[in-house]
């Protein structure tokens, strides 16, 4: 947590080598990453800073944020970088309502895949 965290950087987060598990187990080689500051807004991501973990699955979790809805240029190309990648969002703003901005997340990654219940977590969109 940073109170002064307002951008997230192209390759902030960027992972330098391909992973080479082999375990087909995604949950178990999960990378957890918790990102929270009051000053991060949904305009401080910067384009492709969420898609750069190579083919790892990844456990975003923001909270504690400004973030009053989800990019779709930045958040959908996220959950497209692996199949079993997940997004929480509990106790930030976007957890309290569901911005006009924020439904295209409801149809693709609110439903049951793959034996999971959504992709998306702590959202108001995914409980309308």
């Amino acid at each position: 947590f940073s109170p002064v965290l307002t951008k997230i950087g192209k390759y902030s987060l960027a992972i330098n080598r391909r992973s080479t598990l082999i375990d087909d187990d995604d949950l178990n080689n999960m990378l957890y990453i918790e990102i929270a500051g009051s000053m991060l807004n949904a305009s401080s991501f910067e384009p492709t800073s969420l898609t750069r973990f190579r083919n790892r699955a990844v456990f975003l979790r923001l909270y504690n944020t400004s973030i009053d809805y989800l990019d779709e240029n930045i958040f959908q190309p996220f959950l497209e970088t692996h199949p079993a990648s997940l997004l929480g969002v509990q106790d930030s703003n976007i957890s309290r309502t569901c911005d006009s901005r924020s439904l295209w997340i409801k149809d693709e990654y609110c439903t049951n895949i793959n034996s999971r219940e959504n992709r998306v977590y702590g959202t108001a969109c995914c409980s309308l």
